[in-house]
């Protein structure tokens, strides 16, 4: 049974809130002891905002138990949408980049009395589709916005599942309607403590959507930093996340040839940074006259010399191998804030707060550069609070804004006035 020191006592909210404005805070916390880390970060925000929040957003490291998590903002927040999931080794605030011993975790509030917000969950039971579609539902009742589409949807879903569910969103919401999503991470590659909240439910296979109608503006932006090279070729064998032949022969082989060095230092025990640096991707389609790609990053090899990916890679699709460098990653975060601002002409001065989804795999490449990524994305967001999840996948409209999934990107949210 789950129980509370001396913070059990509800909050009492102002009953009536002056500000109309959406006003943004974030706090973060790596202290040991989860309870003591929930009360911190909810006193902080609550202390930030001129009333009752109207939407909680906490990610955390699984070292954190998230049950216990989700019912302390549950019971200091009943009335609140609450919706989170886990994150690799830390979490990043305008305050900078938190993670001691691979623990940390972060909230933030959004107030916006003037705006509805609401969040479904929905367990997989072995059809993520239907989980996706249910979660939707509930969060658009929650919202009470009926018939009313959504300014953006908020995703968090467990890792291998991810297309299902978006394919259950798109069943509710159509494609047009932004989605941003988070693959919950585990410590390791291949662990299972990770988990998905929303409402003050927690589960390791779950699905948290979240639907968001604010009072001002949204601009999302995605970036992945990586080029194509000369080396591309046609999936001709594959089973889910396993890549088997490329152009008739072993794709181990194959992405061997391309990067011309061996496979031999391969870990899949953690998403290994030496091959993110070299992912493969296939082309999605045409938009605004040139051809994105959706990455894939490579973390094993198979017994028959196959490539096991962070995601599904169809057949008789063009696989084409991707370069990048640490360099141009740890500016890839300000590059996708910037994006966001320039294609919709908006000045960072209008900026309220901001959500990023990081790739855990590409925090993992330039650890040590991460408190330099965090401050220079607090002036690019002109101090604006933001709060940062590291995920082993991201989901968003890449192309033409219909929902897709993908690995070692960049997702940003800014919300505007």
């Amino acid at each position: 049974m789950f129980t509370y020191s001396y913070r059990q006592q509800q909050v009492s909210w102002q009953s009536k809130r002056q500000e109309q404005t959406m006003q943004i805070a974030t706090a973060w916390s790596s202290n040991k002891d989860g309870d003591r880390a929930a009360s911190d970060v909810f006193a902080q925000v609550r202390a930030q905002l001129p009333g009752r929040p109207d939407l909680l957003i906490l990610f955390a490291t699984p070292n954190y138990d998230g049950y216990t998590l989700a019912q302390f903002l549950r019971h200091q927040a009943p009335y609140v949408p609450t919706h989170g999931s886990s994150s690799y080794q830390g979490t990043m605030t305008e305050q900078g980049f938190h993670s001691r011993g691979g623990r940390g975790l972060g909230l933030m509030g959004i107030y916006d009395p003037m705006g509805k917000f609401g969040t479904g969950t929905a367990v997989i039971h072995q059809n993520p589709r239907r989980a996706g579609m249910m979660a939707t539902q509930k969060a658009i009742e929650q919202a009470a916005r009926f018939g009313e589409p959504p300014e953006l949807l908020l995703l968090a879903a467990p890792m291998g599942v991810e297309k299902q569910v978006l394919q259950g969103i798109v069943d509710v919401v159509g494609r047009q309607i932004p989605v941003v999503g988070a693959s919950a991470a585990a410590t390791k590659m291949g662990a299972d403590d990770q988990f998905v909240m929303g409402n003050g439910r927690c589960h390791a296979h779950q699905v948290a959507v979240t639907a968001c109608y604010p009072s001002g503006s949204v601009h999302v932006a995605y970036h992945n930093g990586f080029v194509p090279t000369r080396f591309q070729g046609v999936v001709t064998k594959a089973a889910g996340r396993h890549l088997l032949e490329i152009n008739g022969q072993a794709a181990a082989q194959v992405y061997n040839e391309w990067r011309q060095t061996g496979l031999g230092g391969l870990n899949a025990g953690h998403p290994d940074d030496a091959y993110t640096l070299t992912p493969l991707a296939y082309q999605l389609g045409y938009q605004n006259n040139h051809q994105p790609h959706s990455l894939a990053q490579v973390v094993g090899v198979t017994e028959a010399e196959g490539l096991a990916l962070m995601t599904a890679v169809p057949e008789e699709a063009t696989v084409v191998l991707m370069m990048g460098t640490r360099e141009a990653m740890a500016q890839r975060a300000v590059r996708t804030v910037q994006t966001a601002l320039l294609q919709t002409q908006t000045s960072v001065q209008a900026i309220r707060g901001g959500l990023l989804i990081y790739d855990a795999a590409t925090m993992l490449a330039i650890h040590h550069k991460m408190p330099e990524v965090a401050k220079q994305l607090g002036q690019a967001l002109g101090g604006a609070p933001f709060l940062t999840t590291f995920s082993f996948g991201q989901q968003g409209g890449f192309v033409n804004h219909s929902p897709s999934h993908s690995n070692l990107m960049i997702g940003a949210i800014l919300f505007g006035r």
